[in-house]
């Protein structure tokens, strides 16, 4: 086998500046000393070797591997892709001496899951692991090698290939070529993978993978990292169906089937998704509106109350990122409780004035009303199948910080970070 290193990326780069000093008549003059360090986004890939052989004596099973250590270091904010590939995405150990006759990778294991172990290796077969995994998977071009949303000086790992030989497999040299490439993760992290450390009393923009929409989040003084902008999802299409890995809930809604969501409410039993998107900037708060949802769809359909066999009671799952959930009545009396956010002043404050930055978008039944006036957004806490918690803020001087409501009602999300 012959390993071919791919690497993009800037060289670190380390400049240091001084302002020459003066002497004048014998005597030391007072001056300023400058010291500037320019650091360059920097990406690198470090293997021990480019090439990997491997010679085996074929018996009635013969087995064996060779290991290539890697590491990773990056300064970028965001972290990190390593991928491994061969050229035209082929996975087959080809015969130098003759091309038709090849080693395949493994076949896929039953479940794929599983992988081989070193008797369970198929003959004729090559295949490879990553790291600490006990077993062998078939390779497939495009692989996710190392990863990290995050800065990291080392990030090692090792890949071990491995081929299991005959008499059957005729003899001669079977190679291919594999690229790594190493890519920064774009600079705006996404709210579904952002770690608990990242978030932190200075105002983050993070991005929604959904419908890359940007989302400003921030740690307040309750100990919560909050959403500081309204919930937008379903304003523009989605870019990906929602699924328990972007989103807070187990099941799976296609894009289609978010965008046939009522826009507006005729009858107002709210047994069904609806929202609506709620134009323009809030001039005080200086975010944006939002969108509208009533509690079946802040909630993706999971409550007792939208369809029955599902959660009944609080929900534990909703239109949150991955990640994220809706806040409880306890989180959002422990907001209120905060000198600095019980308050509308506070509250619809602007996030450069240290506010909580609601936009006060108003309600949704039959039609959108109190925009600019009032708004709320949804709790976790079901009552009953009449009555949810939402928090409420109303100008010129009222906070409920639960005040309970109907479920066909459509009011604003404001996401919470789950504790780890």
């Amino acid at each position: 086998m012959i390993i071919k290193r791919v690497l993009t990326g800037a060289i670190k780069i380390i400049t240091l500046s001084f302002i020459s000093l003066t002497f004048v008549n014998n005597a030391f003059a007072t001056e300023t000393i400058t010291t500037s360090v320019g650091i360059e986004p920097s990406l690198t890939l470090t293997m021990p070797t480019t090439a990997l052989n491997l010679s085996l004596d074929p018996s009635s099973t013969t087995f064996g591997y060779k290991d290539l250590p890697i590491s990773v270091g990056t300064n970028n904010e965001t972290g990190y892709k390593l991928t491994i590939s061969t050229n035209n995405d082929d996975t087959n150990l080809v015969n130098t001496a003759d091309s038709n006759t090849v080693i395949e990778t493994l076949p896929p294991s039953s479940p794929t899951t599983a992988g081989y172990t070193d008797s369970d290796f198929v003959a004729n077969k090559w295949g490879y692991k990553n790291g600490l995994s006990n077993n062998y998977f078939p390779f497939n071009s495009g692989d996710i090698v190392l990863e990290n949303t995050g800065p990291v000086n080392d990030d090692n790992t090792t890949l071990r290939f491995a081929t299991k030989i005959d008499y059957m497999q005729p003899e001669g040299t079977y190679s291919t070529t594999f690229n790594f490439s190493l890519v920064a993760n774009p600079l705006t992290p996404t709210i579904q993978n952002i770690a608990p450390t990242r978030c932190t009393s200075t105002p983050l923009t993070v991005l929604d993978i959904r419908d890359n929409q940007e989302y400003i989040i921030q740690r307040l003084a309750d100990g919560n990292c909050w959403m500081m902008t309204n919930l937008n999802l379903g304003a523009v299409p989605l870019v990906t169906d929602l699924t328990s890995a972007n989103s807070n809930f187990s099941g799976m809604i296609s894009a289609s089937d978010v965008a046939t969501w009522k826009k507006t409410t005729a009858i107002g039993n709210g047994l069904t998704p609806e929202l609506v998107s709620v134009a323009g900037i809030d001039s005080t708060s200086q975010t944006s509106y939002g969108v509208l949802y009533n509690y079946c769809a802040a909630t993706a359909m999971t409550t007792f109350y939208c369809e029955n066999g599902r959660i009944a009671g609080d929900s534990t799952e909703d239109l949150c990122p991955a990640g994220w959930r809706l806040p409880s009545a306890n989180d959002g009396t422990n907001l209120y409780a905060q000198s600095e956010y019980n308050t509308v002043a506070e509250l619809v404050a602007p996030i450069s004035s240290g506010g909580f930055a609601f936009a006060l978008a108003g309600q949704l039944f039959q039609s959108v009303s109190g925009t600019g006036t009032y708004g709320q957004f949804w709790e976790s806490d079901m009552v009953d199948n009449a009555a949810v918690d939402t928090f409420q803020v109303s100008r010129p001087n009222t906070v409920h910080p639960y005040a309970r409501t109907y479920p066909y009602m459509g009011y604003s999300i404001r996401c919470i970070l789950k504790q780890p």
